[in-house]
C-alpha cells in the first residue's frame, strides 16, 4: 500500500490486518520512481495507491510504472479526486478498482475480495518457460 503511515495507511493496514491480509505500508513525499522502486522490491498481489502522500499525476505514473514492472500486480487508487478524464485514464493504465474517499470500511474489503478473487490478468505475447 501506498500511503501516508499516520493517517490512512495506519487506517488501512488495521482494517486489512483485521480482515487476514499482509500488508505492507510504503510512504513517500518524494517522486515516483522511489514508489515504483519500493514496490518493485516486494512481490504484491494488490497494491493500493492513495493520493495522501501522492498527486493525481505522480499516481498515473506509478501506477503505470507498477504495470510496467509486475503486470500480474493488480492496483486499487483511493483518491479524493475523482474527475471523470482521472479515473478513465487510470482504468485504461490498467487499475482494477477505484473508490473515492472517503469510503466505508465495508466497501473497501469488498472490493479487495473481489479483486483478490480473480485470476491475475493474461498477458498476450509474453511466454514463460
Amino acid at each position: 500500500m501506498i500511503a501516508n503511515k499516520l493517517t490512512i495507511g495506519a487506517c488501512l493496514d488495521g482494517v486489512l490486518r483485521g480482515h487476514g491480509y499482509k500488508v505492507t505500508v510504503s510512504e513517500t513525499y518524494d517522486t515516483s520512481p522511489d514508489v515504483s522502486l519500493a514496490t518493485a522490491r516486494r512481490m504484491c498481489d494488490l497494491v493500493i495507491v492513495t493520493n495522501t502522500s501522492l498527486s493525481p499525476a505522480h499516481i498515473r505514473v506509478i501506477v503505470a510504472d507498477i504495470k510496467i514492472r509486475d503486470p500480474h500486480t493488480r492496483i486499487i487508487v483511493l483518491s479524493g479526486y475523482i474527475a471523470d478524464d482521472f479515473v478513465a485514464d487510470l482504468t485504461q493504465d490498467g487499475i482494477d478498482g477505484f473508490l473515492a474517499l472517503p469510503f466505508e470500511e465495508g466497501t473497501l474489503l469488498k472490493e479487495v475480495a473481489k479483486i483478490l478473487a480473480k485470476p491475475p490478468p493474461v498477458l498476450e505475447g509474453v511466454y514463460f518457460s
